[in-house]
């Protein structure tokens, strides 16, 4: 899907993903492609610029699209598109009509090429092995995404962050500044092979608005096959749930869609507001834990009560709004309650995530969503496992961490053990093509 969406793109639209994606400006662009040619004035970064606007849509000389392509550090498929949307044919029926000279700017995507031409022009640019090194592992590294990660908290965001091997920033650009926090890394897989890619992303706000927005945009610009949201939740005493344990979302509710009763003012939510969270993610998450009984001894982070029971997994619905429920059965949180008396947690950033996904799924995008929530909280105040909360705001912090710790703990180890779809791996030919 995404190779015909992207051949449905205008010439200026191209050039700005693959200048955004790189991080190049016009005026560096036009230095170095100036440089590989080996002509001062093939092409001007004013000239550039009218290209990103789309204030010329046809460029007359390919030599210039060649040049530019090359510091792109683009591939065959993705020159041809930039040649084509720009009024030029591909690189195989350019270097059938180019004179040797012109071939030189070609020679990078067609096998005829020889090494040492390749090495000639590498020493023009006054590129070394180890500078093209690092720019091929940039540019490989920043397109292919296969897990967005969510956190809104910090000690969220800190809980996965070190589970994630090779975590580096994202640099931001004009078009496309860093305002989530975006740092990008990988989680191997337990068998080996071609790691996840995975983006650390942070909402940094509470509520469902800002998760809306993080994660629609987010997800337009890395385009990942999964989205997570990871972090800690209130809980309900079903099922055996206490302080620690982890819930795993099979569908979200939006509770604060409702409506005012006339005669006794008392607050009536409505059951529409409701996301189904992926079921590839669901199962996959079940036959983890069934392969895996003790993965809960990964988690680093002592409890904060002694003798606490070991963290176990829980799936079922989860209720999200905008307010903190301190105590649940006190309120307009009853008539939630006695709506869905089978709710395992609260939160408030979930229905507005899924929301997002739904809205990019509409528009062509394609991600599995699932939210996994640690138990920091018990509102219900009959439950003997809710903490004292004379006790200050100490004892609450600690089984935040400990919470936090234990969904990221679970969330990175069931994607090293394998998604429902393997990492697409473009450098790697086992999934090249798939």
């Amino acid at each position: 899907m995404e190779q015909k969406r992207e051949q449905k793109l205008s010439f200026s639209e191209l050039l700005e993903r693959y200048m955004e994606v790189t991080g190049i400006g016009p005026a560096r662009l036009a230095t170095e492609a100036n440089r590989l040619s080996n002509h001062p004035n093939l092409v001007h970064r004013t000239t550039i610029r009218h290209w990103q606007t789309g204030a010329i849509s046809k460029v007359k000389d390919w030599r210039q699209l060649t040049a530019v392509a090359y510091v792109l550090r683009l591939n065959e498929s993705e020159v041809d598109q930039l040649l084509t949307a720009a009024g030029h044919p591909p690189v195989r029926q350019l270097w059938l009509g180019a004179s040797d000279v012109d071939r030189e700017l070609l020679i990078h995507w067609t096998e005829q090429a020889p090494l040492q031409a390749v090495g000639e022009i590498l020493k023009r640019i006054q590129v070394n092995a180890s500078e093209l090194r690092e720019t091929e592992e940039r540019f490989r590294r920043f397109r292919q995404v296969d897990v967005v990660i969510l956190t809104v908290l910090d000690e969220e965001s800190v809980a996965v962050r070190h589970r994630i091997s090779g975590l580096v920033a994202v640099p931001g650009s004009v078009k496309v500044p860093n305002i989530y926090g975006w740092e990008i890394g990988d989680i191997p897989r337990v068998n080996g092979g071609v790691p996840y890619r995975v983006v650390l992303s942070q909402v940094g706000h509470a509520g469902n608005i800002m998760s809306t927005i993080t994660t629609f945009i987010t997800v337009q610009q890395w385009q990942p096959r999964y989205v997570f949201l990871v972090g800690i939740a209130g809980g309900f005493a079903h099922d055996g749930l206490t302080l620690g344990d982890v819930v795993v979302s099979d569908h979200i509710w939006g509770y604060e869609y409702g409506k005012i009763r006339s005669q006794t003012a008392m607050f009536e939510p409505r059951p529409d507001f409701t996301y189904r969270c992926d079921i590839g993610l669901i199962n996959g998450t079940r036959k983890f834990i069934q392969r895996n009984p003790n993965w809960n001894n990964a988690i680093k982070v002592v409890p904060p009560k002694v003798n606490q029971p070991k963290s176990k997994v829980l799936w079922g619905p989860v209720a999200s709004g905008e307010k903190v429920i301190d105590e649940a059965e006190r309120g307009f949180f009853i008539s939630v309650l006695e709506k869905s008396p089978k709710l395992l947690a609260v939160e408030m950033e979930g229905i507005g995530a899924a929301a997002a996904i739904d809205q990019a799924n509409a528009m062509g995008y394609s991600q599995g969503f699932i939210m996994i929530r640690g138990i920091s909280d018990m509102p219900d105040a009959k439950t003997e496992e809710t903490f004292d909360k004379t006790a200050g705001q100490s004892e609450r912090d600690l089984w935040k961490l400990y919470a936090a710790e234990a969904a990221a703990t679970l969330t990175v180890a069931y994607i090293a053990d394998g998604l429902p779809i393997p990492p697409r791996g473009l450098y790697d030919p086992e999934f090249r093509n798939k």
